[in-house]
């Protein structure tokens, strides 16, 4: 498992290598944003993170593990966002501005939000629990 883990982090460190790539060949508007004090903070921090999940596997530590991988789920996605902000679509030319809504659906969705996503959180907490640590033979089909 551990040997798959450290696969799947070199894959991501390398998917977000790649993203970054391509944003940076087909924006050219955005080039000058790559050497913003936050834009180095974010992909040092997904360095990071990448690297204490390694270690976390190797040292068996399951649950930091996880953590650092929710982490560099939401610092790609914060990264991308950063760099892409003000426009929702740049292809398009859609900006935040223009793609504002009514409060009714954001309120909507902000309170099917906090209810549906403890509920979300807490079946992957108990799903990891249960599924954590050795198989034992006895507990597989045969």
């Amino acid at each position: 498992m551990r040997k798959y883990g450290v696969r799947a982090a070199v894959g991501y460190l390398g998917g977000a290598v790649i993203t970054l790539g391509a944003i940076y060949v087909t924006e050219p508007g955005l080039r000058s944003s790559f050497r913003s004090p936050l834009i180095v903070a974010l992909v040092m921090l997904t360095a990071t993170l990448t690297g204490i999940y390694v270690v976390a596997l190797r040292r068996r530590r399951y649950y930091a593990a996880f953590v650092a991988t929710a982490a560099l789920v939401f610092g790609l996605v914060g990264l991308v966002a950063t760099l892409l902000f003000p426009f929702v679509d740049r292809t398009a030319g859609l900006t935040i501005r223009e793609a504002i809504i009514s409060t009714l659906p954001l309120n909507l969705m902000s309170i099917m939000a906090s209810v549906l996503l403890p509920i979300v959180l807490v079946y992957f907490v108990v799903l990891y629990s249960a599924f954590s640590g050795p198989i034992d033979m006895e507990e597989t089909y045969q």
